[in-house]
């Protein structure tokens, strides 16, 4: 079992990655692997809507996206993480959730558990987390919640106990999600 992490943050050790260290260390102690990918440390470029991966179902821009992507197939749950900047989710987050439009047309994603992290500043947090739900749903992702901090400078999320607590739930819960996935899904032979 395991569970991706990816923080959409322009930030070194920026709230969004704090918050996202808080649920994957939750993860890993109920039972996941767990890995982080940094976008800001990506060569990523931005769609083209070329609709080339309607057909090949792969992305054809060839930057480090095509290894985020595979770390995306891989993982059984997937936690994204970001800033809110101007009332929305950040712009590096954003070009991810473009970028996975290779995903839609082989529904590559489904049945995987998502979940997602928000760290505003006052307002457009509430705005994130629906920009969230709407990418797992589009993907049919199990969608197993969200977690939400205050914060505005380097740091301020570890003096949000409420925050710092909803993280560290948030990658139990994901775990939890995916063993009951996986208790369901049919073995070989059975339907």
């Amino acid at each position: 079992m395991k569970v991706l992490g990816i923080v959409g943050s322009p930030r070194s050790g920026g709230n969004a990655e704090t918050l996202l260290e808080e649920a994957l260390a939750s993860a890993k102690e109920a039972g996941s692997e767990v890995e982080m990918i940094r976008l800001r440390e990506k060569d990523l470029s931005f769609c083209d809507g070329c609709d080339t991966c309607r057909d090949t179902r792969r992305c054809h821009i060839a930057d480090d996206m095509q290894e985020v992507h595979a770390k995306m197939l891989e993982a059984d749950g997937i936690i994204l993480s970001a800033p809110v900047y101007f009332w929305a989710l950040s712009a590096q987050t954003k070009l991810l959730i473009d970028r996975s439009y290779a995903f839609e047309a082989g529904h590559q994603l489904r049945g995987k558990v998502g979940a997602g992290i928000v760290v505003a500043r006052r307002a457009g947090a509430g705005n994130a987390l629906l920009e969230f739900m709407e990418f797992f749903n589009t993907h049919r992702m199990i969608y197993a919640g969200g977690a939400l901090a205050y914060g505005d400078k380097r740091g301020d999320v570890r003096g949000d106990a409420w925050g710092l607590g909803e993280a560290k739930a948030l990658g139990r819960v994901v775990v939890r999600y995916i063993q009951n996935t996986n208790l369901r899904q049919p073995r070989a032979g059975q339907r």
